[in-house]
């Protein structure tokens, strides 16, 4: 490709809705996975082809963010990744709960991680096939936010 068009191996997280539309809107702060990762930085917010039954999540969604939960199946955003908090004890995860907006029912005795998102930045919807964990995409540097960062 040339210069316009180059390339760029970026990372990719995939979260269901309503969460990605919540991550957007700026309304979840932190995303809570039952890994730790040392992954920072920026990445792509891949919006999951299922949503979640979570009804804790969906109870937060105003008739303002309820289009971007409507966002299924591809990549609808980037953010930056910032740190990582481990959540050993109910406490501990109770006490960031309006960051990641579950609630004690959602609670797994084994504990959780909250990666700490920042710079949400909605991107036009482009479908891609998610996958668990992060993974990376070939992506055009022109179409990314922060291009510097990648």
């Amino acid at each position: 490709m040339d210069a316009k068009g180059d390339l760029v191996s970026a990372r990719v997280i995939s979260i269901r809705q309503p969460w990605a539309g919540l991550v957007l809107a700026g309304k979840k702060r932190i995303e809570l996975r039952t890994w730790k990762q040392s992954l920072r930085g920026p990445v792509l917010l891949h919006a999951g082809k299922k949503p979640s039954k979570n009804q804790n999540a969906w109870a937060l969604i105003t008739p303002e963010i309820e289009p971007l939960t409507q966002l299924r199946g591809g990549i609808i955003g980037a953010l930056k990744i910032v740190g990582i908090r481990h959540y050993p004890n109910t406490d501990a995860f109770i006490a960031d709960q309006k960051y990641h907006g579950c609630g004690l029912s959602d609670w797994k005795p084994k504990g959780y991680y909250g990666y700490l998102l920042q710079d949400a930045t909605q991107l036009p919807f482009e479908s891609l096939p998610g996958q668990l964990f992060f993974f990376r995409v070939k992506w055009e540097r022109e179409k990314l936010p922060w291009p510097v960062c990648w």
